[in-house]
């Protein structure tokens, strides 16, 4: 168990530093192109595609983070209606099934990365190749496949904890989880 603990960690580490890059590269474009609209008179012209393709790279790079931290959609209605055990065993079949579907989407989007790379596309605006901003969706939808597979094997092994998130027990409140 403390082996799947350290990889779910060794994974933060970098997420965090990635996504805060993000995060702050989206506030400063976004921020000079609304000062630049409004008090110069003049958009920046890459500035809403820049955003929005970090919006998008954002959204699939932080979503292993909220599987790690069970800070995604879960069917807790269902699952909190049944016994402990019982629902560990769904939520085991749930997390596999889930992990399967993003490592399938991430195999489909690694083909359509490949694909606009050979077509040589790129974005409208800043002539950059598509692809450098198709690339992070596969990654997310890989790291967030490995999250749920992790999630799915921790609570297989570990026969007396049930593990909502790869750093979250069940009955363990947000505030318990240490970052």
């Amino acid at each position: 168990m403390e082996v799947l603990l350290k990889i779910s960690k060794g994974f933060r580490g970098v997420e965090k530093v990635v996504v805060a890059i993000i995060v702050a590269t989206m506030a400063i474009v976004l921020f000079a192109n609304v000062f630049s609209r409004y008090v110069l008179n003049d958009a920046i012209t890459f500035a809403e595609e820049l955003g929005g393709n970090l919006f998008v790279a954002l959204t699939y790079l932080g979503s292993p983070y909220c599987v790690r931290r069970c800070k995604h959609i879960r069917m807790s209605a269902l699952i909190e209606k049944m016994p402990e055990k019982t629902a560990k065993k769904y939520s085991i079949v749930l997390d596999f099934l889930t992990g399967a579907i993003f490592i399938m989407l991430g195999v489909m989007v690694t083909s359509y990365c490949i694909t606009t790379f050979k077509l040589g596309a790129v974005t409208p605006a800043m002539q950059v190749p598509r692809w450098i901003f198709v690339a992070p969706v596969p990654i997310g939808c890989f790291a967030t496949g490995l999250q749920y597979l992790l999630l799915s094997l921790m609570n297989i092994v570990d026969k007396y904890t049930y593990w909502i998130g790869t750093e979250r027990k069940f009955g363990e409140s947000e505030m318990e989880v240490s970052d």
